[in-house]
This record gives C-alpha cells, structure tokens and sequence, in this order.
C-alpha cells in the first residue's frame, strides 16, 4: 500500500473514530416527543433512504415499529444463527425499508460478510458494541471519500451499498428530499435519480429562501437531473421527470 493509500486509511479511521465518540450514547438521549414525532414524519413514505452514518434514523426506526414496520434486510446468519450480529442477505423487495446509501457506524464488514450490531442479540447498546467493534478492528461501513466518482467506486464494491443505491434507482411514482444539498459530491445519488425510469415526480427540500445562493445550487442540480432524464427518454421507455419544491422548515421532522 502506497503512502498516500495509507494515509487515507488513517484519516478514515480517525473519522469513524471521531464519529462513534462524539455519537450520542442511547436512544434516550433523544427526547421521546420528539421521536414521536419523526416516526409521524416518516409514515406515510415507504422506502426511507438516508446518507448519514448515525444512528438517528436507526432509534426513531426501532421507537416507531409498530407504525412505520421497516425492513433493512439483516436477519439472523444461515451458518452462525445464534451469532451476536445479523448479516446481509436478504433483499426487502416490496416491503418498506430503510437504506443507508452511504453506510452507518452500526453496519461492519467482516470477510466480505456484511453485518449489523444487534442490541437485541447482546443487550448492550449500539454504541458500545460500535467501540467494542473499533478495539478489534471492525470499522463501520463508511463512503467516506469526498469525490463522488471515487464513493460510486466504493459503492460498486460493496454488496450491500451497491443494493441500497439500485434500490433508489428502482422506486417509482414520487420521492421526497429533504436535508441533501445535491452537491457535487453526491452527483452519483442525482444521477441515480435522474436514470431511474419510472420515477415521475420528485420534492426537492430548501432550507433558505428561494433565490437563496444555496437554493439556487440546488435548483441548478435538479435542472441538471431533468435535463439527464431528458437525454435518457431520446434512449429508452424513461417517463418524464418533473420537481416541486418546499421550503424544509416546515416539515417539522423533529418538532
């Protein structure tokens, strides 16, 4: 391994590192009010697609399963079934799911094998089973590399992720963005979308004003996402793409 290769490994480490202690402890550092609320924010969609590593979306999941009932595809290991990790191997197919295109802290790699802490299974709390994972040298599944050609490539390379992404190219009818900059760091998420052909309509959030700097980044992007459908319908049965905004502030996701 180059020294360069290297040293980015190291300045991955020391970002999981950073994240897993700086994390918060419990579920119940989160108020349940506003648990409460987020599980109504998030009810009535059917795939919840994230790309932050925490485990937010996680407990409000777990808080709320009764109402939002999502599947990730972790079940227990064919080999090893009364293991302290669930494994990877099951695709949710038409049920509702949840999917961290970008990796979580909770999700690790062991021999190719890609598996989730389970508190479930150890009665121990996600983030001291995150630590405990560190010590041994089990780092969290992360896409953290700043260019988004170089986080499609690690994408592509990992079963699960490679999944969650294809998943978002699969959807159809609507989706919802809320939080996403559409950057040029996540251009793979907009094209995504833009090559997904049955998608028609998509809500872009924004959290400033209309003609803000940041909100006319964003609508210069999703003009970028029409015009790609655009040039994919000259090719294929893509139905046409159109975007709808709202400001974000009042989707009331916490509060």
């Amino acid at each position: 391994m180059s020294s360069m290769a290297k040293d980015l490994e190291s300045i991955k480490a020391a970002l999981v590192s950073a994240i897993a202690n700086t994390h918060l402890p419990f579920p119940k550092s989160v108020a349940e009010a506003r648990k409460d609320r987020c599980v109504q924010f998030l009810a009535p969609y059917k795939n919840v697609f994230t790309t932050n590593y925490d485990l937010l979306l996680y407990w409000v999941a777990m808080h709320g399963s009764n109402v939002l009932q999502r599947q990730d595809g972790f079940r227990a290991s064919p080999e090893e079934p009364d293991a302290d990790y669930l494994v990877f191997h099951e695709h949710i197919k038409g049920n509702k799911g949840i999917l961290f295109l970008h990796g979580a802290v909770h999700i690790y790699v062991v021999e190719g094998e890609v598996r989730k802490h389970s508190w479930i299974r150890t009665d121990k709390r996600l983030m001291e089973l995150v630590k405990q994972g560190l010590s041994k040298g089990e780092y969290p599944l992360f896409v953290a590399e700043g260019d988004s050609d170089r986080k499609l490539e690690q994408i592509q390379r990992s079963r699960y992720l490679s999944y969650c992404l294809g998943k978002l190219e699969r959807i159809e009818q609507a989706l919802v963005i809320y939080g996403l900059s559409l950057g040029a760091s996540d251009q793979h998420i907009a094209n995504a979308i833009a090559d997904n052909s049955e998608l028609e309509t998509i809500f872009v959030g924004l959290y400033d004003k209309f003609d803000s700097a940041s909100s006319k980044a964003i609508r210069e992007a999703v003009g970028r996402m029409i015009k790609r459908r655009d040039h994919n319908r000259k090719r294929g049965k893509f139905k046409p793409l159109s975007a709808e905004y709202y400001n974000s502030k009042t989707a009331h996701v916490w509060d």
